[in-house]
């Protein structure tokens, strides 16, 4: 039987508050890519925990081959111009205070008839077409989001759900097949080949040493178990390009971090 609107609204923000209570992205980076495919609407969809960097605490979907193309691009190579981003349909939610969200972008909490204090978290639902700006969701896409947030935590629940990053080596995708209600999915894990070949991620700097401060160009925070991403800077035909040509690799902070 068809969920009602307000039901079904209200089931998604209260999954979106679910899946921000689980804290994610502290074992799960943004290039941990994992499908969904099954019985949700759109599918398949490609998707990511958002959050490691410490900026934006969510979920990311992209629709269809093109939008795993587009993740292949921008996690396996450098890339310029506009974002592969911009030729994808997207779908995701972030946590945000109220007063944050445009009012235009609250449909969905109006539809689940949410209200909460201006300076409190909200979902911040939205979605949008290739080269098109962010709207709110309609409502199919509404049900997608639903059905990712409620596998996912499914998944969670029996501990299951481990995406990693090894996709980018040429490894099977964690792919989580969604059947039944989307309030309460049956949810089955498996590992897929990767829908095309993705460009292969170069190899990262030597992590031997923490880089000489001449080779640094600078790091930040990827994770709560204080491992730090540094960014080093080389050269090409004896050009100094920090831009495009950056590279990086994943340390433990020096003992003296944070203190």
């Amino acid at each position: 039987m068809p969920v009602g609107k307000t039901l079904m609204y209200r089931e998604l923000v209260s999954a979106c508050f679910e899946l921000h209570a689980r804290r994610l992205w502290t074992r799960s980076s943004n290039e941990a890519v994992f499908m969904v495919d099954g019985s949700v609407p759109g599918a398949p969809w490609f998707s990511s925990i958002l959050g490691a960097a410490g900026e934006e605490h969510g979920l990311a979907l992209y629709s269809g081959v093109e939008g795993f193309k587009a993740l292949a691009e921008v996690f396996g190579s450098e890339h310029g111009g506009l974002s592969p981003f911009d030729r994808v349909c997207y779908l995701g939610m972030t946590m945000d205070p109220l007063h944050t969200i445009p009012p235009r972008m609250r449909r969905p909490l109006d539809f689940a008839k949410f209200s909460t204090r201006r300076e409190s978290l909200a979902p911040f639902i939205i979605a949008k077409d290739p080269g098109g700006k962010a709207r709110p969701p309609r409502r199919n896409e509404a049900e997608s989001l639903l059905w990712t947030l409620r596998a996912i935590l499914v998944a969670d629940d029996r501990g299951e759900f481990e995406p990693t990053d090894d996709w980018l080596d040429g490894y099977a995708l964690l792919t989580l097949r969604v059947d039944g209600d989307p309030r309460s999915p049956e949810v089955e894990i498996v590992r897929t080949p990767p829908p095309c070949e993705a460009a292969r991620r170069e190899p990262d700097a030597d992590t031997s040493a923490v880089p000489d401060a001449s080779d640094l160009v600078g790091w930040k925070r990827v994770d709560a178990s204080l491992t730090l991403r540094f960014f080093l800077r080389i050269e090409k035909d004896g050009l100094e390009n920090t831009r495009s040509a950056t590279r990086y690799f994943d340390a433990p902070a020096p003992p003296h971090y944070g203190r």
